[in-house]
């Protein structure tokens, strides 16, 4: 093998020996961080838990049904998405499948042309093979 060879192979194996121990150590600080996030969410979410509780045995009247549901989708949730982002919207399940159905509609119509003339809107003509689900839209001029 000629020296030229040896230098280069050297090299190599010099380089992924450093890559290998710098993405060792790197995966241990990454890994330390993200262990520390989450045990920074875990204990945020233990004292929701807690405070949660003490509320909920102290209430007036017991929290029965949907209350529970309604204290965390209509206060805690909304508030603190209103305190991140202001403008950000939650929808609780039964809300959002209510938006979807809103958003989901049919279109219906009577098939016909439409201008105004002279002050007042008019039929020009009507429109052949409808009214569909989905309306024809022709821009008035």
């Amino acid at each position: 093998m000629s020296i030229r060879t040896r230098r280069t192979l050297f090299s190599l194996v010099i380089f992924f020996a450093v890559c290998a121990l710098g993405g060792m150590v790197l995966s241990q600080k990454v890994g330390a961080q993200s262990a520390q996030d989450e045990s920074t969410f875990r204990d945020g979410l233990k004292s929701f838990s807690q405070v949660y509780d003490v509320v909920a045995k102290n209430y007036a009247e017991p929290l029965t049904g949907d209350l529970p549901d309604k204290v965390i989708y209509d206060g805690a949730i909304p508030e603190m998405l209103h305190t991140l982002d202001p403008h950000s919207s939650f929808y609780d399940p039964k809300a959002y499948a209510r938006m979807k159905e809103d958003q989901h509609g049919k279109y219906y119509g009577v098939g016909m042309l439409i201008q105004p003339q002279n002050g007042k809107v008019v039929v020009v003509y009507p429109l052949r093979d409808r009214p569909r689900s989905a309306p024809a839209f022709i821009p008035v001029t």
